[in-house]
């Protein structure tokens, strides 16, 4: 059984079967939604950052783990472990903390240079306020457990629009999870690799869709030496 590692306390029992939500991912959320733009209209969904206000239960939450936990896995290891994060003051301090670090390595990025008035902002918090974050992590130092993580944090984010909820990556927290105080303030093991911090909470509407360059397919000719 999985811990809650900010209060120690156990997630309630889960009360959907994870196929249940991965048809409801496929299937979309009504018929409607499988006509035109539907895939479109989820894929836009599944990445809107959570509002502030409202929080899903612990089932739910423990639910969308459950599902994430059918990604494809290389050779079936399943080698992840979910880390879930929902007391708002421990967020925002986490927000701080990591915020501070990011400044404080500015110089050696320069592309961060025209992020330093948000990160320097007092009323800015990396977690967008969200009630939830769940960091999945790496329990193995492979390359093939990061990329289990990935297909799990794809689709836990997936079934987080089954459920009507915002999902979104906070690429801005990885570098202070991974340091050994971000992993202490959280109870990660100082042998796992954090990979995928995803915020999740219940989206205050939909959002423009994002502009996506054509994809770039190259087809391989027979017989090319």
């Amino acid at each position: 059984m999985k811990v809650d590692p900010t209060t120690a306390r156990p997630f309630a029992p889960q009360t959907s079967k994870p196929t249940d939500l991965l048809i409801q991912i496929m299937a979309g959320r009504s018929a409607a939604a499988d006509r035109g733009a539907g895939l479109e209209r989820r894929i836009r969904w599944t990445f809107l950052k959570p509002s502030a206000d409202g929080a899903p239960s612990e089932a739910v939450v423990q639910s969308l783990i459950e599902t994430a936990t059918w990604a494809p896995s290389g050779v079936n290891l399943q080698p992840w472990c979910f880390f879930v994060a929902d007391d708002r003051a421990s967020l925002a301090a986490f927000s701080a903390e990591a915020k501070a670090l990011m400044l404080g390595q500015a110089d050696q990025h320069p592309e961060m240079a025209r992020m330093r008035p948000m990160l320097a902002s007092p009323e800015f918090n990396i977690f967008y306020n969200a009630p939830v974050l769940v960091v999945i992590c790496a329990t193995t130092p492979d390359e093939m457990a990061l990329k289990d993580c990935c297909l799990a944090a794809q689709t836990l984010m997936l079934a987080a629009y089954a459920e009507g909820l915002g999902a979104c990556w906070i690429g801005f927290s990885e570098a202070w999870l991974n340091t050994p105080a971000g992993k202490a303030k959280l109870g990660i093991p100082k042998e796992y690799r954090p990979v995928a911090p995803i915020i999740i909470g219940y989206p205050k509407g939909p959002a423009p869709a994002p502009e996506r360059r054509a994809p770039d397919i190259r087809h391989v000719v027979a017989g090319r030496s």
